[in-house]
């Protein structure tokens, strides 16, 4: 698939960042490639462990990769989207999310992209 991406004239810069430093990672874009059309949010991390068993940190960092930072993403794309009438966000889950082992930041995610969905096709 890498070779594919690459022959087909696709291209990549490389960003290193944390899913909540969602500014840093548009700006990437935007020196790189001059503009942004798309978002894919796809980050995620696993705490493989019950409720009982997680404790209070562990809920946090999950909390931070998969609903804050999805937001911060949506949220530095958001502006530019609207300016320039054209943008697309794909949101990502894992179906670890159905069997609950993360309970249900993911349902809230769902719930972030609903409303942003609706606040983009309104406004």
């Amino acid at each position: 698939m890498y070779d594919a991406f690459f022959s087909a004239g696709g291209k990549a810069v490389p960003a290193v960042f944390s899913a909540e430093d969602g500014e840093s990672i548009v700006k990437v874009a935007l020196d790189a490639f001059g503009g942004v059309h798309a978002l894919v949010a796809n980050a995620g991390i696993l705490r493989d462990k019950s409720f009982t068993a997680m404790d209070e940190k562990e809920w946090d960092d999950v909390i931070a990769v998969h609903l804050k930072g999805t937001y911060k993403c949506c949220k530095a794309v958001w502006d530019i989207f609207q300016k320039q009438k054209y943008g697309r966000i794909l949101t990502t889950a894992s179906g670890v999310g159905i069997c609950e082992s993360i309970f249900g930041s993911r349902g809230v995610e769902a719930d972030l992209v609903r409303c942003t969905r609706w606040e983009l096709w309104t406004s």
